[in-house]
């Protein structure tokens, strides 16, 4: 599985549908992932989603052990590919999206790179302010942050 990926960071999309992905995201990447991205529609969330093409791989493995049912698994595979994009980072380090994703995320300018364990969330940067503004926090969320000693 890929490191522990963190951290925020803000970026332009350019004219050709590009964003760079900071250095120190990059560095996290496995040799076998060859700078390569599984680039999609997050299934829940207003933003765009980019897995590491090895994560991508462990995450199909994990859905063919969970499920046993293959309709259901083609029914999830295709709602998760179907505006998705296998995109491998440029030497500058920018990842391209597509124009249907750009859409889809309401990416128009500036954008928040969001690293997430193990994938980047790509979001409008307004969009991700007001849903997730510092005074959003749940109480139930405040007590977990609380019991790990934050």
């Amino acid at each position: 599985m890929v490191r522990n990926l963190w951290g925020q960071s803000v970026a332009k999309v350019d004219a050709k549908g590009r964003i760079n992905i900071p250095s120190k995201v990059r560095r996290y990447l496995r040799p076998e992932d060859d700078d390569t991205f599984l680039v999609m529609r997050h299934p829940t969330e207003p933003c765009v989603v980019a897995l590491p093409i090895s994560r991508w791989e462990e995450l199909v493995d994990e859905l063919y052990e969970q499920l046993n049912d293959r309709a259901q698994l083609k029914r999830i595979l295709r709602h998760l590919l179907k505006v998705s994009s296998e995109q491998r980072l440029d030497k500058q380090g920018r990842l391209n999206l597509t124009k249907d994703l750009i859409k889809f995320g309401k990416l128009d300018s500036e954008v928040y790179i969001v690293a997430s364990k193990d994938q980047l969330e790509i979001w409008n940067k307004q969009i991700f302010d007001e849903k997730y503004a510092p005074s959003e926090l749940k109480e139930e969320d405040q007590e977990v942050i609380k019991n790990i000693g934050l």
